[in-house]
């Protein structure tokens, strides 16, 4: 898709999820200039079909296709609704601690049920009880895609469910300043009012664990429009209630108050119905566009990623990072990471087998099997990564 055209389908998207969450109907003549296989497309890739064919059902343009996805959605929500209800009543039972995290709660903020599109449920639990649960979740059918690697571990279920089981809200080399910050989550939880063992973060806290998880995804993979969406809806359904003394100061500890400030302005304005009509009413050259050039660049960040981000980005970011922090040349910083496909930071080692930096000595086995899954198992898995490595843009 051209720059332009991106543009043009982007700020229509904008203005049909606009109106989808603001109760507003979309006006048709507005959008017809446009491929509305474009649009479908796009908000696909973003995981927002379910909002765009609402809205635009509503107005009554029907797309049999995004209907058949809308509805996908919707049953995926019940069926997850349901799985988690099952797997909390087996926690309550045996007196686990546990806290829903990000479009667990968010979903209930969307106008409709199934708009909030999810691939997976996020839960907190108590990590002293890490393999009782993993005992409940294989008794429920489940298999472990992922068990003690990192600080979640995955469960999954046919035809769609997917469970990530965190006993920890971050536990990444790169962001010290977010693992020890969140490190005490029950501790600045709340009884969620309605179970034993059930707990919920305050307002204030849950956005800012919101936006520490985005800035996450923003600055390694990148994140896509949605991550705007969920602020927008988040902010629109607090309205006034929110503590922003507070949000601003616990952002500044994390440093992400910057971060923050902008992604909040940004979403509450291109979301707001007269701007991102404004938006559409420009490209047909009815008037000019509402978004300053600080706001469209900003947009791009979003506008060019899917969901859950790229790996184009994520190499980008990175190799920029290792070239600052090391003052060395864009040649130096991709030779880095290639080896560090074999012998990575000790950082690594402790994320995936905690405790190892007090035997070190197993160190040499780990390169060791390592090498062989890079080497053999997936060379070329390996090799495709070393020429994203290669040809990957490292910023100035």
């Amino acid at each position: 898709m051209k720059e332009e055209n991106k543009s043009t389908v982007y700020n229509a998207l904008i203005y049909i999820i606009s109106c989808c969450l603001n109760g507003k109907k979309v006006d048709k003549e507005l959008l017809s200039h446009l491929d509305l296989g474009s649009i479908y497309s796009t908000a696909s890739s973003h995981s927002l079909i379910a909002i765009v064919a609402t809205a635009l059902e509503d107005a009554g343009i029907v797309s049999k296709r995004a209907s058949e996805m809308k509805l996908n959605a919707v049953r995926k929500n019940m069926l997850f609704d349901s799985a988690r209800a099952e797997i909390l009543k087996e926690f309550e039972d045996r007196g686990i601690k546990y806290l829903p995290l990000k479009g667990v709660i968010l979903k209930d903020m969307y106008p409709e049920v199934g708009l909030r599109q999810m691939a997976d449920n996020d839960i907190l639990f108590d990590a002293e009880y890490r393999s009782v649960v993993r005992d409940i979740f294989l008794k429920m059918g489940y298999y472990a895609k992922h068990y003690e690697i990192g600080n979640h571990d995955v469960y999954m279920k046919e035809p769609v469910l997917n469970f990530e089981m965190h006993v920890s809200l971050f536990s990444h080399p790169s962001l010290t300043l977010f693992n020890d910050y969140f490190a005490s989550a029950f501790e600045r939880a709340i009884s969620d009012g309605k179970s034993s063992y059930g707990y919920a973060m305050t307002d204030e806290d849950f956005y800012i664990f919101m936006k520490a998880h985005e800035y996450k995804h923003y600055a390694n993979s990148g994140t896509g429009l949605r991550s705007l969406v969920d602020v927008y809806v988040y902010l629109t359904s607090k309205k006034e209630s929110l503590d922003f003394d507070y949000i601003t100061s616990e952002c500044k500890k994390i440093e992400i108050s910057e971060y923050e400030r902008v992604t909040r302005e940004i979403a509450l304005k291109v979301f707001e119905p007269e701007t991102a009509r404004a938006l559409v009413l420009a490209d047909r050259g009815e008037g000019e566009s509402p978004l300053s050039d600080y706001d469209v660049g900003f947009l791009q960040d979003y506008i060019n990623i899917s969901t859950y981000g790229s790996h184009q980005t994520y190499l980008s970011n990175l190799l920029t990072r290792e070239k600052k922090n090391r003052n060395s040349s864009d040649a130096a910083a991709k030779m880095r990471y290639i080896l560090s496909l074999i012998f990575p930071k000790m950082e690594y080692y402790e994320t995936v087998r905690p405790g190892v930096s007090k035997k070190k000595y197993l160190i040499p086995f780990l390169w060791i099997k390592r090498s062989v899954i890079i080497l053999v198992k997936r060379p070329g898995r390996t090799i495709k990564t070393i020429w994203e490595v290669i040809r990957a843009k490292v910023k100035k």
